[in-house]
């Protein structure tokens, strides 16, 4: 799911709002916003599995973190249902509250998963200790003049030995697909379907 903020009849979309986010440094609020607005819609979303992508501020601070856990253990019945994910920067640099949160998250159900992976190619050990469900490799960095297509199959088979699963994002092609598919990624996201509104009931 992507968040969007509503200002009266104008919604605007998360990389419009996310740097001013991240410039006050309230990105714990935003999670925390959005895993309350979550356990009241929850019944009302008809996919099966959410994503939630936290913000560095949440690691940043004790007391977000220790939210963020106890969120966790009162919302069982959500986390069977979530995809919790943090971006490779996050991992680097708060790799025990990662591997933390990544423990109590799957003893509930959900899943956890490395957002921007391989933007440090030197730093890939971290991979052993948080055994990731799955990590996410943007499209644009397969697209980039340095990268190659036996370093991307390597980069599929060092996240394949620790068994994590890898997604390709911003794929909008049926070119891009078949060729994500080719080195070895599990799978894709991006626009190669229409967007629906999850809010949606079915009707009756």
């Amino acid at each position: 799911m992507f968040a969007r903020l509503r200002e009266g009849d104008e919604l605007h979309r998360a990389g419009d709002f996310l740097p001013v986010i991240r410039h006050f440094r309230i990105g714990a609020r935003f999670d925390l916003r959005a895993l309350e607005w979550l356990a009241m819609n929850i019944d009302k979303i008809q996919v099966p599995r959410l994503a939630l992508n936290l913000t560095r501020e949440t690691f940043d601070d004790e007391a977000s973190f220790a939210g963020l856990i106890n969120w966790l253990n009162v919302h069982p019945n959500i986390c069977q249902r979530l995809d919790i994910e943090v971006a490779e920067s996050i991992a680097l640099r708060h790799q025990e509250r990662v591997m933390t949160l990544f423990r109590r998250a799957r003893r509930l159900g959900a899943r956890g998963g490395i957002d921007r992976f391989a933007r440090e190619l030197k730093e890939l050990s971290y991979l052993s200790a948080l055994r990731p469900d799955y990590v996410k490799i943007d499209q644009a960095f397969f697209k980039r003049e340095d990268v190659d297509t036996e370093l991307l199959q390597s980069l599929c088979m060092t996240a394949h030995q620790v068994e994590s699963k890898v997604i390709v994002t911003r794929v909008e092609s049926a070119e891009d697909q078949a060729r994500v598919m080719s080195v070895g990624a599990d799978g894709y996201q991006g626009y190669v379907a229409p967007a629906v509104d999850v809010m949606k009931r079915k009707s009756s």
